[in-house]
């Protein structure tokens, strides 16, 4: 009886032990429904029963994470700051700071350079016009820094004393205001001039005097303007190249046949309205050439007069010439003669209509004495 006893808990045991192998092996193969379940909480990102209890195990921060696999608790070999080190420190702080300087400009102030600027180029303006027959006269000068622009108010080109152009010629040239800009005439901070820049003078007189120092006529110009190489050209005392020349009414008219047959004087005018010339290449003969109403001394690669371009000087030339005849009035005439013959000539309109009346009433008078006789 024990016998079959044994030998059947030996025969339930060894079952057992089959069903949880089975049962184990069973667990470990996914089913189709364990399988989509899964998938479906991975899509939605649900959690098992298992992951939830697993994060609820693990520390919220990393203040509550004291493991060695925190890398903010890890040991280092750094080494601990003591008193002795911070106030060494504290001393190399110090040394560094006594020896930083902080860097401070020295140079001028503004007002100083546009002082020396505005300095620097009425004495460059000076040496333009440096002349062994010609000293410059003028009212007014003045200098903006800013606009690098120089003027000149009532500027003129006389004589030297004990020349002799002193005892031929009282003046050379004037002109109402002269512009002088874009060039850096006064070189500021130390900055040389620029070879291209800007000439304009306004109101511009040449006279033409005969040899006793009478102004027998004259050149006038309402507007010049040069644009190139400026400065080159005034050191030249006017020769040079020049990017552009434009002229504004330029007029002179000369007698050329003072027959009084008929009360007739006949003169040449040499004028032009608007002139522009480009390329323009200048020789020092030309102000003398104006003065006998001529351009020699011009050269320039195109030029436009009157509206019209015109290739060559000689039609520049033909464009501005023409001639006119006037009819004089006896009376003046005799006036201004005899008021001419006196040491000391008045140029009146009044004083020559008083001449002429008082030489009527002078002969008028010995005309009669003459018949009462």
């Amino acid at each position: 009886m024990k016998r079959k006893s044994v030998v059947f808990l030996s025969a339930f045991f060894f079952f057992a032990m089959a069903c949880g192998i089975k049962t184990a092996a069973a667990a470990k193969v996914e089913s189709p429904h364990d399988r989509l379940l899964r998938e479906y909480r991975e899509r939605t990102g649900q959690k098992t029963q298992q992951q939830k209890a697993a994060e609820q195990q693990q520390p919220k921060s990393i203040w509550d994470d004291d493991s060695a696999s925190n890398p903010y608790f890890r040991s280092s070999n750094k080494k601990v700051r003591t008193a002795a080190d911070v106030k060494a420190e504290k001393e190399a702080s110090k040394a560094k700071k006594s020896t930083f300087k902080r860097r401070v400009y020295t140079g001028p102030s503004k007002d100083e350079i546009n002082a020396t600027a505005s300095k620097k180029a009425v004495e460059n303006f000076k040496t333009f016009f440096v002349s062994e027959k010609y000293d410059i006269k003028y009212d007014k000068i003045s200098y903006s820094v800013p606009g690098d622009s120089l003027s000149v108010v009532n500027f003129s080109m006389v004589p030297k004393k004990g020349s002799p152009q002193e005892k031929t010629i009282p003046y050379y040239l004037t002109a109402k205001e002269l512009t002088l800009r874009n060039f850096n005439i006064g070189e500021k901070d130390n900055t040389e001039m620029l070879e291209d820049g800007e000439l304009k003078a306004r109101k511009v007189e040449i006279p033409v005097w005969d040899e006793n120092a009478v102004k027998k006529g004259k050149i006038e110009i309402s507007q010049l303007k040069m644009t190139g190489d400026v400065p080159s050209y005034l050191k030249a005392q006017g020769e040079g190249e020049l990017k552009t020349v434009e002229l504004s009414d330029l007029r002179s008219e000369t007698i050329i046949n003072e027959t009084v047959l008929n009360n007739i004087v006949r003169s040449k005018i040499f004028a032009v309205s608007s002139a522009t010339f480009v390329g323009v290449e200048l020789q020092k003969d030309i102000i003398e050439a104006l003065k006998h109403q001529k351009l020699d001394g011009l050269k320039f690669a195109a030029a436009r007069v009157n509206s019209r371009n015109i290739p060559t000087p000689q039609g520049v030339a033909a464009a501005m010439t023409s001639y006119s005849a006037r009819i004089l009035n006896t009376d003046l005439v005799l006036g201004a003669r005899l008021e001419a013959q006196k040491d000391k000539p008045v140029a009146d309109m009044e004083q020559l209509k008083k001449n002429a009346n008082e030489n009527k009433a002078a002969v008028a008078a010995v005309e009669a004495e003459m018949k009462l006789n």
